[in-house]
């Protein structure tokens, strides 16, 4: 950093031809001091409590302090190393005196307050009453103790700091101490790391007692510098970043998208979409907000960029096509980067019949260790061969790659389904032993049991398992999988529902629909549930480019589905079963189309609004 500041103030000399000016150029400065590595996250709490402040602002320390800030700002200018070495060296014996004062100043307070105490006691004059003002004075000075030693450690932590160490990194940050800035910064500017929660689980206490209501448990940590810069800057103070872009749609995030609308104001939101920034596959975004409450009718200008074949410039193509939208059409729900008449149809849509709730949705199977539970045909064979009663255990059983678009392409895969003793009661539920239990499974499934037996360590270790090592982890139960529904991947480059009749079972990577309506089925796979979900569901990389959409629950249960009469259920069923009944035939494309017809009706999308929805994929590159 400090390299790269050296270049721009070299190239920003403005020669002359003055010899007594030394030709323009004017002398680099020391910037030892003005860079510093740090956890910014961390700042120093206890610094700020009233009685400590009191004893910070006694002359001899603000005295040193002076005489410390006096020293950086000479060491700015100096052009001799020697000077420099005198000028480090002075500022060295500022801090040893600094931290010296400090451990007197504890000590002072110690003596002083004690001092007091024995004059308030001295003045009982019964003995007992005494004996209890003591004891409540002595309890009141170890709190105020304790408090006040956390805030000298602080203290002595900023003295021992040394900011001319090239390699040092202060594990907290300190504007006023480190930079003079009293009343905040003008900017901040930065990419803050993306590193999932997973990797952050020994960090959370601590962010959580900083950042309290704004803490969020599955958050990425780049969330949080979003907060910490915001308290770092000054009113109507500039945050700026390049980071990712999955807060906008994430449950996590929701804090995160509620605070940079309703307590900052929203300036520049630039989505980067397919483009890619860095070679870490993190899909980017610019945010650039004030510090300051938003006006009723607040714009902000915003984009997605789309790769193309072509190279552009990122500040060109902005200026010639972001477009405005008002902050209060972010909401802390979801932000949607479009065009306030895209914008407007997704409300439209949003306000239509019923959400599709979370009744019927139902996961997939999570076994924690696939290897042992999904089986080939030959093996399914081999276990029943070994023992009849294993062919109740085992299901056939699809993957989220398996589900295609009204189909399933079977891998000729099974499941060994045990269902969990919390779902259903088995010979060993209630065994006095983990060891007794294992004895009744393996007398009731002797070649299930034998076949799970060389993966018994990797079963006992891993998370996603019951009460016994041979069980998956407590569910919904297994009906739901074992009657007619809808089927669909946890993520695609777009919708791929299908019908499954044949007691399938599918994996984690799936999704199941309790429900044998076809007409909702034509809803899923039609044009106008594609378009909404591309532009509200959290994607990998930009869902209009080939990237995946997440069809995760969070987002499903929240869409809009029309209400439908009995007519209109009929048509919509009779279109789909000529689907089914030859999914790969000819005639589909304009069964599709038929279903696209009916599902615009059923939301009462006029000629316009079709209209909109079909140059979006036209603008995408996308057959229509």
């Amino acid at each position: 950093a400090k390299l790269r500041f050296f270049i721009s103030l070299i190239i920003e000399q403005e020669p002359n031809e003055n010899p007594n000016e030394n030709y323009g150029i004017r002398p680099l400065p020391n910037l030892e001091t003005k860079f510093v590595a740090a956890n910014t996250l961390i700042g120093l709490k206890e610094l700020k409590a009233s009685e400590l402040q009191l004893l910070l602002e006694s002359d001899v320390i603000q005295q040193l302090r002076q005489e410390i800030a006096a020293l950086r700002a000479k060491h700015f200018s100096a052009n001799t190393r020697q000077v420099k070495q005198e000028y480090m060296a002075q500022e060295k014996a500022c801090r040893a005196r600094l931290a010296a004062s400090l451990v007197a100043q504890h000590a002072a307070w110690r003596r002083q307050e004690q001092h007091r105490i024995s004059t308030q006691v001295a003045r009982v004059p019964q003995k007992r009453a005494r004996q209890q003002l003591q004891e409540k004075l002595q309890r009141a000075y170890k709190v105020r103790e304790a408090k006040l030693a956390a805030g000298f450690s602080e203290a002595k932590r900023i003295a021992h700091w040394d900011a001319y160490d090239p390699n040092a990194v202060a594990d907290f940050f300190d504007a006023e101490w480190m930079f003079g800035v009293k009343d905040g910064f003008d900017i901040a500017i930065g990419n803050p790391p993306y590193i999932r929660h997973e990797k952050i689980r020994h960090l959370k206490p601590g962010l959580q007692t900083h950042f309290t209501n704004f803490f969020a448990s599955t958050a990425d940590i780049s969330v949080y510098f979003y907060k910490r810069a915001a308290e770092l800057l000054r009113d109507g103070g500039i945050l700026t970043y390049i980071c990712t872009n999955k807060f906008m749609r994430s449950g996590y995030g929701k804090n995160l998208r509620r605070f940079l609308t309703t307590d900052m104001s929203l300036q520049i939101l630039l989505d980067f979409g397919s483009v890619s920034v860095f070679e870490a596959a993190v899909d980017t975004c610019i945010v650039l907000v004030e510090k300051c409450l938003p006006t009723v009718n607040h714009l902000l200008r915003a984009l997605t960029l789309r790769k193309g074949s072509d190279e552009f410039n990122v500040r060109e193509r902005f200026q010639e096509q972001a477009f405005p939208i008002q902050g209060s059409q972010l909401s802390a729900e979801e932000w949607t980067v479009a065009r306030p008449e895209t914008l407007a149809l997704l409300e439209k849509l949003q306000n239509i019949g019923t959400p599709l709730g979370r009744s019927q949705l139902h996961f997939g199977v999570k076994t924690g260790y696939n290897d042992a539970f999904i089986i080939d045909s030959v093996t399914r064979e081999r276990l029943i061969a070994e023992d009849a009663s294993s062919r109740k255990l085992i299901k056939p059983v699809l993957r989220g790659r398996d589900i295609r678009r009204w189909r399933a392409n079977w891998g000729n895969l099974h499941l060994i389904a045990i269902a969990s003793t919390t779902d259903k009661t088995w010979p060993w539920a209630d065994a006095e032993s983990e060891a007794k239990a294992e004895a009744l499974f393996a007398k009731t499934y002797p070649a299930i049991h034998c076949h799970l037996a060389p993966y018994r360590e990797e079963l006992i270790s891993r998370k996603a398992r019951g009460k016994f090592y041979w069980e998956p982890q407590k569910s919904t139960g297994y009906a739901p999988l074992e009657n007619p529904k809808i089927l669909y991947p946890d993520i695609s480059p777009f919708m791929r529902a299908c019908y499954d009749t044949t007691k399938a079972f599918c994996l984690q990577t799936a999704y199941v629909l309790s429900t044998a309506d076809f007409s909702l089925l034509a809803i899923l796979n039609a044009r106008v549930f594609d378009w909404y979900a591309r532009h509200k569901f959290q994607s990998l990389n930009d869902p209009w480019t080939g990237g995946g959409l997440r069809f995760f629950v969070q987002y499903m249960e929240k869409v809009p589905i029309a209400n439908r009469t009995s007519a209109q259920k009929t048509e919509l069923s009779r279109l789909v079963e000529q689907i089914l009944d030859n999914p790969e035939s000819a005639e589909v494309p304009a069964l599709e189309r038929e279903i696209d017809a009916l599902v615009y009706r059923l939301y009462g999308l006029t000629t316009n609004e079709i209209a909109l929805i079909e140059q979006t994929y036209r603008d995408a590159g996308m057959a229509v």
